[in-house]
């Protein structure tokens, strides 16, 4: 069988990685159980992992389409306006924000593929860290995520530009508590079911909180707040455990599920 062509978005420099796009391919691989390769969204059979999915209905080339693109769990950046396209096949999205402006539809499911990447990269045997902290992609060189590693001993950077993803994986899963200003970095800790804070940094997004909030409701994290982890140095080096989330977790195997159930039949092995 011919491999899979999936779309994801990828930094300019190419030396690096966003690395909560690049995980996509494993993950279709795995579910689809078909080899997968990269294409154009001209040209690609499916979209999945990323707030990426207003590129499929407005990028001019995807109006010349014949053959269809698939949808699995992507999202919006912010609440862009969707223009319908018969070519472009919603088989899920990440979360509810997303599915409101797609499909009025409530069965549509929702889920970010992330969530499945514990089952795709198992997690570490032992515990190195008591905090991983995450920055976003385009944080990685920001002095303030090396000053919060000196506050805190026992901390360590997950580093999500990384080329090798199986590397940063085995670190982030053997982190005991995981701080994050990237929204992979709290699906990633979900999946792992490693406790979680999002914390507060300048707005690094066009659409602000949006699609945070759109993951938030797809598993029911009950705590949408950012949080001044500065503020908490202390609370955090004592072990209080009360500023990281961990309650929702209890979905996580359930989404997995339904996740996983959503992947494009037309499109597995």
């Amino acid at each position: 069988m011919d491999p899979l062509k999936l779309y994801w978005w990828r930094p300019t420099d190419t030396s690096k990685i966003n690395l909560g796009d690049e995980i996509g391919a494993a993950i279709c691989r795995e579910v689809s159980q078909r080899d997968v390769v990269r294409a154009d969204l001209s040209e690609c059979e499916l979209i999945s992992i990323g707030s990426i999915l207003s590129a499929v209905y407005w990028k001019s080339s995807m109006q010349t389409r014949k053959a269809p693109c698939y949808v699995w769990g992507s999202g919006l950046m912010a609440p862009d306006f969707i223009k319908p396209h018969d070519k472009v096949i919603v088989k899920s999205v990440r979360g509810h924000l997303t599915r409101c402006l797609v499909d009025s539809v409530r069965t549509l499911p929702i889920g970010d593929p992330g969530i499945l990447a514990s089952d795709v990269w198992p997690k570490a045997a032992t515990p190195t860290h008591a905090v991983g902290i995450v920055p976003h992609w385009s944080q990685i060189d920001s002095p303030l995520f090396a000053e919060l590693t000196e506050k805190i001993p026992g901390s360590t950077i997950i580093d999500m530009t990384n080329p090798d993803v199986a590397d940063t994986m085995t670190r982030l899963s053997a982190c005991e508590t995981i701080i994050s200003t990237s929204l992979h970095g709290l699906i990633l800790a979900d999946s792992y079911q490693i406790p979680n804070v999002w914390m507060k940094t300048k707005d690094i997004h066009k659409g602000k909180s949006w699609k945070f909030y759109d993951y938030f409701s797809s598993i029911g994290r009950d705590r949408f707040e950012q949080v001044d982890v500065m503020n908490h140095i202390d609370a955090i080096n004592k072990g209080a455990a009360s500023i990281f989330s961990s309650h929702h977790q209890k979905n996580v195997s359930a989404l997995k599920s339904t996740v996983a159930k959503a992947f494009p039949a037309e499109l597995r092995a």
